[in-house]
């Protein structure tokens, strides 16, 4: 885990990262001041005031595979709120929405060549404590203590990162058999 006061933006730090670090390297950061979101819209992260986190993975899967991972995210994301009672939905691929309001974003990079993945950053950003949000996003945007959900950062995160490597190693494991499934196919042949 690589934990920051201030960042310009945790994916791209850990995109910088990605080649040389090792899969499950965490970039956290208490505030980022180039937060984005896909589409290269900003991404609001206030000091203190949410979850600003980059995941760098480095799965054997071809690339085409690799979109499925944000799925993956958004899943632990809802699991991990919902255990701790705070009821949520995935709009799909990458929000998660509380109340008919954002709470959550996931931004999902790539760095790959024709037939393999080189890495994966999963940004993953949460609105914890935000009370008030700049007039273009309020009717969009939510956070969990506006919400009257009063959670630790570190109890939320803890719970992601719990449940997203469940599901990833799931997601890599199935892969990797089915994949060893089609070689055994192709050599018997």
């Amino acid at each position: 885990i690589l934990h920051f006061d201030t960042i310009d933006s945790t994916n791209d730090y850990a995109k910088e990262i990605g080649h040389t670090t090792v899969e499950g390297t965490i970039v956290i950061s208490e505030e980022q001041t180039k937060g984005k979101g896909r589409l290269g819209k900003q991404f609001y992260s206030k000091s203190h005031d949410g979850i600003w986190m980059s995941i760098v993975l480095k799965p054997n899967i071809m690339p085409h595979k690799a979109p499925f991972i944000t799925l993956i995210a958004g899943a632990s994301i809802t699991s991990a709120l919902n255990k701790l009672g705070v009821e949520t939905l995935i709009k799909w691929p990458n929000d998660i929405i509380l109340n008919n309001k954002k709470i959550s974003g996931i931004l999902t990079e790539l760095s790959t060549e024709i037939e393999r993945v080189n890495h994966i950053v999963v940004g993953i950003g949460v609105n914890v404590k935000t009370m008030e949000f700049s007039q273009e996003i309020s009717d969009i945007a939510t956070s969990l203590y506006k919400e009257g959900h009063k959670i630790s950062r570190v109890d939320i995160i803890r719970k992601i990162l719990k449940e997203f490597e469940n599901l990833y190693l799931q997601y890599i494991n199935k892969e990797l058999k089915e994949d060893e499934s089609l070689r055994k196919k192709i050599n018997n042949e």
